[in-house]
């Protein structure tokens, strides 16, 4: 399975906490086959002093289910401080500064990996919105209580949707 992983921090050295997380995935996960490198933004939908630090990984792993990868994800991110998740208040997410943010994005079996990789040769995914949105189309299906894939904000987000595409991107030069 390829899981396409989505990471932030906004406290303390950014950059290493962000190169620390993608040790502990490799780790404890799977092989890392493409990372976007580090994408700066904004506080999304909260306000902080604090800007944030981004960046998408592509992992290869026997793993089947994506509950277990959330799982060995939140332990990362407590492992590593994260002490306070988010909260929705009337409905409404409440977020909050973070040493470490591991969103799963998007789950692919191999066959359907190597598909998607044909088709996006060439193109920038960032700007076509379509192509994009179609492959995040393709990804497993998961809702349960813990996990929604694909990730429901993914095309919201300017700091997953550029560093995810600059993953296919390379993905698909290989």
């Amino acid at each position: 399975m390829f899981y396409f992983i989505a990471l932030g921090s906004n406290l303390g050295c950014k950059t290493k906490n962000l190169e620390q997380a993608t040790c502990l995935l490799k780790q404890h996960i799977g092989t890392i086959v493409a990372d976007s490198g580090i994408v700066g933004s904004e506080p999304w939908h909260f306000k902080s002093d604090n800007s944030f630090a981004n960046s998408v990984v592509a992992l290869n792993t026997g793993i089947e289910s994506p509950e277990q990868v959330l799982r060995l994800t939140q332990q990362i991110e407590i492992s590593m401080g994260r002490n306070e998740k988010t909260t929705i208040v009337n409905g409404t997410p409440v977020y909050h500064d973070r040493i470490i943010d591991i969103d799963l994005l998007l789950a692919y079996s191999d066959d359907t990996l190597k598909r998607i990789m044909q088709r996006v040769k060439g193109q920038n995914l960032y700007t076509d919105y379509a192509t994009l949105a179609d492959i995040i189309g393709l990804s497993l299906h998961v809702q349960s209580k813990t996990l929604t894939l694909p990730h429901p904000f993914i095309m919201q987000r300017p700091f997953v949707r550029l560093p995810l595409s600059k993953v296919l991107n390379n993905l698909a030069l290989e």
